[in-house]
């Protein structure tokens, strides 16, 4: 899974209902990158079954400093802990009054044949023709947060949502963005 739905998933929510984005190029001024080396962006959800009264995600990306040795990392803070997970470990962070913060738990997982099992599963749903778990609909709904950023950032103000009708509410300009006209010779049939 995506890192955006593997959030999405923890907290039952399919989809935010405001995003808002901000960046620059920072770090490398003078290069030829189109995007931002530096890059911060806050997802708002409502309620859900984990979070009753809604909750955001905040996804940073940081070309030139790399302080966070943590790539890919997600971070869900509780009333009583907070959990890291990345690729290779995961880390239970306890909060107590007294003492701020301090690891409960930090645990190396074995991630190296990571790529292998994604393969794996790959084949063996082929084999067997079952809809996989991260299909193109989890693929959608988590590339469309990233998505969503991306034209927050380009508008640069916040937007707002409609995940069924899959358009930006009461904003031309940034729903014009999230559908984009094909080059020729390429086109979408539906």
């Amino acid at each position: 899974m995506h890192h955006f739905d593997v959030v999405q998933w923890a907290m039952g929510v399919r989809w935010p209902r405001a995003v808002s984005a901000g960046g620059g190029k920072f770090a490398f001024p003078d290069d030829n990158r189109q995007w931002p080396d530096t890059f911060s962006a806050v997802a708002e959800y409502g309620p859900g079954p984990v979070a009753k009264n809604g909750f955001v995600l905040q996804y940073s990306m940081r070309i030139g400093c790399r302080y966070e040795h943590r790539s890919h990392a997600k971070c869900f803070y509780g009333t009583r802990a907070a959990l890291w997970i990345d690729r290779g470990r995961y880390t239970i962070v306890g909060e107590t009054p007294r003492d701020g913060r301090k690891a409960v738990a930090d645990v190396e997982v074995l991630a190296s044949a990571d790529e292998y099992h994604h393969m794996q599963v790959f084949a063996d749903n082929v084999r067997s023709r079952k809809r996989p778990v991260a299909d193109v609909e989890v693929g959608h709904r988590a590339s469309n947060v990233g998505h969503l950023m991306n034209v927050a950032y380009e508008v640069g103000r916040k937007i707002r949502w409609d995940g069924q009708g899959e358009q930006v509410i009461g904003d031309a300009e940034a729903n014009a963005r999230v559908h984009r006209a094909y080059r020729a010779p390429w086109k979408l049939e539906v």
